[in-house]
């Protein structure tokens, strides 16, 4: 009997019928990560991820709580990030955005050309994830 309802269920779902809970996606705001980026010719030279222990945020470590975080930093024609804005933290509230946007003070970036000049620019996105 199990698996005659599970049959028919599975029939039903490959026949075009939708579950009720697939009816109605839902909708990130926010880019993925994962998503397609605009091609930007620079790359990361230097992230300090060295210093991640030491700036992991108070809360987060007595939780031992893990977190991610997405921005996206603006650079000088020196290679210098000058600015980030943090896109997204999660878990939010732990200070994970506030961690990673004091790492990025010091990053750097590059030529995606070796031997092309660095003109500054916008819009180059990091991924950090925050782990103990």
């Amino acid at each position: 009997m199990f698996r005659k309802i599970l049959t028919l269920t599975a029939v039903a779902m490959v026949g075009g019928a939708l579950p009720l809970w697939a009816a109605s996606p839902t909708v990130d705001p926010v880019p993925s990560a994962r998503q397609a980026l605009p091609e930007l010719p620079v790359t990361w030279d230097h992230v300090p991820y060295e210093r991640m222990k030491r700036n992991y945020p108070t809360v987060a470590k007595q939780r031992n709580q893990p977190g991610s975080v997405l921005v996206s930093c603006d650079w000088d024609d020196k290679g210098r990030v000058t600015e980030c804005e943090m896109i997204r933290e999660t878990p939010e509230g732990l200070g994970f955005g506030a961690a990673t946007l004091e790492l990025m003070k010091t990053a750097t970036v590059k030529s995606k050309v070796a031997g092309e000049p660095l003109v500054a620019g916008k819009g180059l996105k990091l991924f950090v994830k925050w782990g103990q």
